[in-house]
């Protein structure tokens, strides 16, 4: 894939760093390296100026104070964050507010925390409460397994007495550190099982009060047998990692998986690269372990569809 054309979609996501303050196994960050905080505000001045509508991310955001100037740049409201520097550090919270930073988004595995994540989930607690006594709103994100996909009821109950708006479920993304982790998955069954929970829940809150969401690593609603889901990864939404490559999506910003580059403050894609949107990218290549993106074609993609409709 050498050939190049600009990019025409509008969301672009800057991965700010790879730095982390926590090593937890269900990592599925690939990429290396930390942009300096004028670098970021800068490019992201410039996509801003492009039309394009950025946004802030990376492995832990919080590991440098001085990219919030960023994200009060682009408007972003919002931070995902282990929320391990919020509890070490309560004083903070100070800065996030005059940053206007006013929602949290936060791991939260319960029944699994200490299997795949370096951090108690008591400190998560604690982190959320203090949030709570500060006026954040506050959304948590719950991978799922084996293990704790039954619970998903229970899972929701117990967020929405922590004070939390909403909760999100998601499968473990093979990609990173977490490409390691074996024995996990859902089968058929028991994605079907969890689907039938999630309409439940769905129905049972007020989603105004209590919003619930699933990530497209799950596939599709195999309870219901229809959904709206697609994936938009790499069409109109792009990763831009602190070395300049352009990936399609968080979960598989590695290298191999570069579906473009960053030339000049302008985001080209390669021509071959094509994506339907039917399936979540980042799990159809985990799955497979397809080791790039050389076979996302439009010749080829269909191919792939049909590897990993076998295999689930």
């Amino acid at each position: 894939m050498d050939e190049l054309e600009l990019y025409k979609g509008n969301r672009v996501t800057l991965m700010a760093c790879s730095s982390c303050n926590a090593k937890c196994n269900d990592c599925y960050i690939g990429y290396t390296g930390n942009r300096t905080p004028d670098d970021l505000y800068s490019i992201a001045y410039l996509l801003m100026n492009d039309g394009k509508h950025v946004r802030i991310d990376g492995a832990e955001v919080l590991t440098n104070l001085d990219y919030l100037k960023t994200l009060k740049l682009v408007g972003q409201n919002w931070i995902m964050t282990n929320g391990l520097r919020i509890y070490n550090e309560p004083n903070i919270i100070d800065l996030l507010k005059d940053n206007n930073i006013d929602t949290i988004y936060m791991s939260y595995h319960y029944g699994i925390q200490e299997d795949i994540n370096s951090i108690p989930l008591i400190v998560v607690e604690d982190v959320i409460e203090l949030l709570n006594k500060n006026n954040f709103n506050i959304y948590l994100n719950c991978t799922l397994t084996n293990k704790n996909y039954k619970n998903i009821i229970t899972i929701a109950e117990k967020t929405y007495q922590l004070g939390a708006k909403g909760i999100g479920f998601n499968k473990i993304f093979r990609q990173g550190r977490a490409k390691n982790i074996e024995n996990l998955d859902l089968t058929k069954e028991q994605l079907k099982e969890f689907f039938e929970y999630l309409n439940y829940l769905r129905n049972h809150y007020d989603k105004s009060e209590f919003y619930i969401t699933r990530g497209g690593s799950l596939g599709h609603d195999t309870f219901k047998g229809k959904d709206n889901f697609r994936c938009n990864a790499g069409n109109n939404h792009v990763m831009i990692t602190p070395d300049s490559k352009v990936y399609g999506c968080n979960a598989i910003c590695k290298p191999g998986y570069e579906i473009g580059k960053f030339i000049n403050n302008k985001i080209y894609l390669y021509k071959k690269f094509y994506h339907d949107e039917s399936i979540c990218l980042a799990e159809l290549l985990g799955y497979l372990r397809e080791e790039n993106i050389e076979n996302l074609t439009y010749d080829n993609y269909p191919k792939l569809v049909k590897k990993y409709s076998e295999k689930k």
